[in-house]
């Protein structure tokens, strides 16, 4: 008698451990396929796969800068408008300071009978006066600080739609993200793509793996680490000697 390992056969098809489906991000149209679009062929990461029609977000890109402009004239304008509301409030403060200071004479004058009460009455009114005017002076300087923070925040939107625009028309070159070989190209020029659509498949073979499916009695006898033998099915036979790497639960 011999101890000898049990054997199971299964089946399994090669494939890259890296690899890649390149989608489309903008819903667009399929301007230009390279010459070295095709499937077969050698690319490098970054290398332009399939060219979308642009001119769309182009376009929101040039209506986010104008948006930007306009902005920047409303807030050049708000700042010529809060130096003079400064001024007005400075020029309030000494109107202010003046007229205290008359009703002041006038009080003294009225204590020692030269002067009317009357006459304190209506500085009194200029007293008030000039404190409306600078409440008034105030409350407008408050505003424009107000309007300040409505143009600084549309600005800010307005940047990130900047920002957005500008990557969705990076977005028209679709670009190759590994190293390796186009296994197919999926669409054709003229074609309108929606955004997350396949439009090509990329793998690198430099590492593969044969995922082999076993029959269900194998399932307490296989571990990792046993020993394989692979063996083609194709007409041209090849045999590799291999290791189980991992087992699926």
């Amino acid at each position: 008698p011999v101890d000898v390992a049990r054997q199971f056969t299964g089946y399994g098809v090669a494939q890259a451990i890296e690899d890649a489906d390149v989608p489309a991000r903008v819903s667009s149209t399929v301007i230009r396929l390279p010459a070295t679009s095709r499937a077969g062929n050698m690319v490098n990461t970054g290398d332009l796969l399939i060219e979308l029609d642009p001119t769309d977000f182009q376009e929101e890109v040039t209506m986010a800068r104008q948006r930007l402009a306009d902005l920047g004239a409303q807030l050049k304008s708000l700042d010529v408008e809060e130096s003079a509301a400064r001024q007005t409030i400075e020029i309030a403060q000494q109107d202010l300071e003046l007229v205290q200071r008359e009703f002041q004479r006038v009080q003294d004058a009225v204590a020692q009978e030269a002067a009317m009460p009357r006459e304190a009455d209506q500085v009194q009114k200029q007293v008030l006066a000039a404190q409306q005017v600078l409440l008034t002076a105030q409350e407008n300087l408050d505003q424009l600080e107000t309007r300040r923070l409505g143009l600084v925040a549309q600005q800010n939107r307005e940047a990130a739609s900047e920002r957005m625009a500008k990557e969705r028309v990076d977005r028209c070159q679709i670009t190759s993200p590994i190293d390796g070989f186009i296994e197919r190209i999926d669409v054709s020029q003229g074609e309108n793509l929606a955004n997350g659509q396949r439009v090509a498949r990329i793998i690198d073979p430099r590492h593969i793996e044969v995922p082999l499916s076993l029959p269900a009695s194998a399932r307490g006898d296989v571990q990792v680490g046993n020993e394989v033998e692979l063996i083609t099915t194709g007409s041209r036979t090849r045999v590799w000697k291999a290791r189980v790497a991992r087992v699926s639960p």
